[in-house]
């Protein structure tokens, strides 16, 4: 299994596998919630950038709200493995950075807990951040919004946000339209807070140039296969 990081506990589960959780919530319900992750999701909602995997809300009194969601592969590699995971130590990282991204005050959903089930072999993982409330993703948001003045408010926010945590050292190499979550101010507008920090790593330094431009371009690349699988969906519906 991994060490927990700082500001986090370990606590075994019945069967194997273990649960880092926030030290802060080791004693409420939640702790006790989050040794069943699986009782707690649903299939993912169907439809076009809803992202990958089973999830739920988790509402217990006593505790914050949180949503729960199993981890799964993306990629070539989900033809072959879609739930096992072999190399643990990438979800101490996505703890640890999301902490470190919090206490620096950027927007952010806090990753609080992973649930790490034994598969053999593998693992099965589930991972537990703060609810976001009254935001909707960027990829559902952008689809239907037709509205042109619209749209470049919510890519202006989106791009406010890669700056910012590019400023305070925020690594996100997964980064794409279903991880912006975007919530409307009357006074001041959308704004974004980033999500899913898997693969995520908190350097504390400001980002190079170079990796400025490549987070900017891999927001770009998802807007635009976003735009491509709804026209697909589209044409497909229509020929129906």
């Amino acid at each position: 299994m991994i060490e927990a990081p700082d500001g986090f506990a370990s606590t075994p589960l019945s069967g194997g596998g273990v649960l880092i959780l926030d030290r802060s919530l080791s004693t409420t319900p939640l702790a006790a919630a989050l040794q069943e992750p699986w009782r707690h999701v649903s299939p993912r909602p169907l439809g076009i950038g809803t992202g990958r995997g089973p999830r739920g809300v988790v509402t217990i009194a006593g505790a914050p709200v949180v949503l729960v969601k199993q981890c799964l592969r993306g990629g070539w590699l989900a033809r072959f493995n879609r739930q096992r995971y072999f190399r643990l130590d990438r979800f101490a990282h996505e703890l640890a950075a999301s902490r470190a991204a919090h206490d620096a005050g950027l927007l952010v959903g806090e990753t609080l807990a992973v649930t790490l089930v034994p598969a053999r072999p593998g693992c099965f993982v589930w991972s537990t951040s703060r609810w976001v409330a009254d935001a909707e993703d960027l990829a559902q948001l952008w689809l239907r919004t037709a509205d042109q003045a619209t749209r470049s408010q919510l890519w202006a926010a989106a791009i406010a946000l890669l700056r910012t945590i590019a400023d305070a050292g925020l690594e996100h190499p997964d980064l794409n339209l279903g991880n912006l979550l975007m919530r409307r101010d009357e006074r001041h507008g959308w704004s974004a807070t980033l999500i899913d920090f898997d693969r995520a790593r908190w350097t504390g330094r400001p980002a190079t140039a170079a990796a400025r431009a490549n987070a900017l371009s891999r927001l770009e690349r998802s807007r635009t296969k976003l735009e491509r699988l709804a026209a697909q969906s589209e044409k497909s519906s229509a020929v129906l």
